[in-house]
């Protein structure tokens, strides 16, 4: 029994001792389960945080996008429907143009004219072969230097216009030594002969038409002779579009000032595709402004005057399916729709069809421009013969997809559904703001109760709010009138088929209403 109660007490502390471990071990266990908790938590935490970093970033670069996509509307909408008549989205009546790009070229020519004539005043006055020995030996010396800027200017000429010789590699410099023989044999001979050959005598420019381009700051000695001669006369403007503007719809002025507070008052353009929305925009914006503008609690305005880019609907959209019910992405969002006065803008429908070619925007058709303007404006399929069958169009709207016969249809279309609207609002003509702008606006300012400038400038002030240089929108100016003051430049590009579908297809009523008279039919 004593050595049964001796091995009982031996055991008894390790029995303690081995509770002690457990307990011990549980601690630990415990602690560890604590601990992978709390990484656990921690992982989650972190986990949460580098989502919610993600969705920050996504989020971020969404709303980068978005600012980039409306400053790109808004630059594409002011500088290419503003000038989306022309290439590079550069359009004649947009009013944001291209200097012309010539004036090298005619500084070239000066320096040339210069040197002859000093090498003419060096001359000795003896007579006979002598002087005649001794006029040739300076004119050689004085060959080289014109050979190389003649060279130089024939090259910049090539590659601005795209022509290539049989070698066409790229000329860099004016070094002639640099230059194989082969490529100075490929010089274009027009333009050589041009620059060697002296200038004619500058035609006499129509009064009307010097009187027009002094207002927009354009020097007629800052003009080469052949844009000179394509200068229209003012025969040719009244012969197509009449002695005086036309507008439509100033019996609606007075009702409108009747009825909308002078701080709520807002006018802006509408108008189809390449119809000079953005010109009229700049002149209304460079020689109007209404005083009260400034004060409106209804909207924002941005330039404070009252003069906007566009109706809050849209400028280029159908008024009966987009009018209240679209709000323009650009300048349209918070605007009162009932309160804005448009002032819709008609081209010339052959003249419109031209700009189309030069620039379709959101309408497409089938056709094939050509940079001599051949293949547009395809009104009626070439391949089918044996009767007359449209060349369908289609135009892109904000709310829809709209089909018509031809682009005939479209100008029809459009011009009909304003027609049919009886809200306050104003009718006039491209051309009139070219021929007519100061008239024009100064008319549009009165109707919604504006201040008129006291000097009228054409579009000089919009070239430098855009940071481009002033004579750019004169530039435009003068190639607007060249190509719409010419009647031949109406018919550009169009078939006999064309014309005697268009004559046959576009409304009478509103070619009649806005002085567009129909060409005479092919015989």
């Amino acid at each position: 029994s004593k050595s049964h109660l001796n091995m009982c007490t031996q055991h008894q502390p390790r029995d303690m001792g081995s509770n002690r471990a457990g307990a011990s071990s549980n601690n630990n266990n415990n602690k560890n389960n604590k601990n992978k908790k709390k990484n656990n938590n921690n992982n989650n935490k972190n986990n949460n945080n580098s989502s919610f970093a993600k969705i920050t970033t996504l989020v971020f670069l969404i709303a980068i996008a978005d600012v980039i996509f409306v400053w790109y509307s808004i630059n594409a909408s002011i500088g290419g429907e503003l000038q989306g008549d022309e290439p590079h989205h550069m359009g004649a009546e947009a009013g944001l143009h291209h200097l012309h790009e010539k004036k090298r070229m005619k500084q070239v020519l000066r320096d040339h004219i210069s040197n002859n004539e000093k090498v003419k005043q060096e001359q000795p006055t003896k007579q006979g072969q002598n002087q005649h020995q001794k006029f040739s030996s300076t004119t050689n010396e004085q060959q080289k230097p014109d050979e190389k800027i003649m060279f130089e200017k024939a090259q910049q000429i090539r590659r601005h216009m795209g022509r290539k010789g049989k070698n066409h590699d790229t000329v860099i410099g004016n070094d002639l030594n640099k230059v194989s023989s082969p490529e100075k044999q490929n010089i274009d001979e027009e333009s050589s002969s041009s620059l060697l050959s002296p200038p004619n005598p500058p035609k006499k420019v129509d009064e009307r038409i010097t009187a027009i381009l002094k207002s927009a700051h354009v020097n007629l000695r800052d003009l080469d002779a052949t844009t000179i001669s394509q200068l229209p006369t003012w025969e040719n403007v009244i012969s197509q579009y009449g002695d005086h503007p036309i507008l439509y719809g100033l019996e609606t002025c007075q009702p409108y000032r009747a009825t909308t507070a002078p701080a709520d008052r807002m006018i802006g353009p509408a108008g189809m595709f390449n119809t000079g929305t953005n010109l009229f925009f700049q002149l209304m914006n460079q020689n109007c402004y209404i005083p009260e503008a400034a004060q409106s609690t209804t909207h924002e305005e941005k330039r404070r005057n009252g003069v906007r880019f566009q109706p809050p609907w849209g400028k280029h959209n159908p008024p009966a399916t987009h009018r209240y019910k679209n709000v323009a992405k650009v300048f349209g969002v918070g605007i009162n729709q009932t309160a804005f006065f448009p002032v819709v803008m008609i081209k010339d429908p052959y003249g419109w069809m031209g700009s189309e070619c030069r620039h379709n925007y959101q309408t497409w058709w089938e056709h094939d421009y050509t940079d001599d303007g051949n293949g547009c404006p395809n009104l009626v399929h070439k391949r089918v013969l044996e009767r007359v069958e449209p060349v369908e169009a289609m135009v892109h709207f904000p709310l829809e997809w709209v089909y018509y016969e031809s682009l005939i249809d479209v100008w029809n279309k459009w011009y009909e559904e304003y027609e049919e609207q009886t809200f306050p609002m104003l009718h006039t003509r491209f051309e009139d703001l070219l021929f007519h702008g100061e008239e024009v606006t100064k008319l549009a300012c009165d109707c919604v109760g504006g201040v008129f400038a006291r000097k009228f400038q054409y579009i000089e002030g919009s070239a430098k709010e855009n940071g481009m240089p002033i004579h750019e929108g004169a530039n435009g100016l003068v190639n607007a009138m060249v190509q719409y003051g010419n009647p031949r430049n109406r018919l550009n590009g169009m078939t006999d088929r064309d014309r005697r579908y268009a004559s046959k297809s576009l409304n009478g009523e509103l070619m009649s209403k806005f002085g567009y008279s129909a060409p005479p039919l092919p015989t």
